[in-house]
């Protein structure tokens, strides 16, 4: 989408594919691996950093935003989209994360500006990361993991799934 909208600008692109998932990982790893990450972008004198982890920008983001004098966009998952369009529909919405996002402050910051009938809950599913990463979408072992995470949901009673991972 950034080489789309700003296609003159030159990307560059750090997947850190060897240290993910970021999910089940400390906050102190996380801010870790992301400052380490963001030294080497500035070493290549980018004009702005994207952080495109939902779990790396609700730990670090804000942190980083103070202490670096480039841009940083974070991401998080559209809990306000779903809101927006599903909020009045007389049914629930369910936000799937990592265990730290769902933990963390900036995700229970944006509900409470943006869920204000209380409509949204929240799961983590930790080992998604992993099925996404290996590029495993639809094995027998995936559905038997959402299955089971799910069935603590009467999912008649949702209108939307909000998926809080860039996978």
């Amino acid at each position: 989408e950034i080489m789309r909208n700003l296609p003159s600008e030159k990307i560059v692109y750090f997947g850190d594919t060897a240290r993910v998932p970021y999910g089940s990982k400390s906050k102190e790893t996380i801010i870790r691996y992301s400052r380490q990450i963001i030294h080497f972008l500035r070493e290549q004198q980018v004009k702005a950093i994207v952080i495109a982890c939902n779990t790396a920008t609700s730990v670090a983001a804000k942190e980083f935003r103070a202490q670096y004098p480039v841009p940083i966009v974070g991401m998080e998952p559209a809990v306000k989209k779903a809101v927006e369009l599903y909020g009045d529909t007389g049914k629930r919405i369910l936000v799937a994360a990592t265990p730290v996002t769902i933990a963390g402050d900036k995700l229970h910051n944006l509900l409470e500006r943006v869920d204000v009938e209380h409509d949204v809950d929240l799961i983590p599913l930790p080992r998604l990361v992993r099925f996404a990463e290996s590029g495993d979408f639809d094995s027998e072992e995936v559905k038997v993991y959402l299955q089971e995470e799910l069935k603590k949901f009467d999912l008649k009673n949702y209108s939307a799934v909000v998926l809080g991972c860039t996978h």
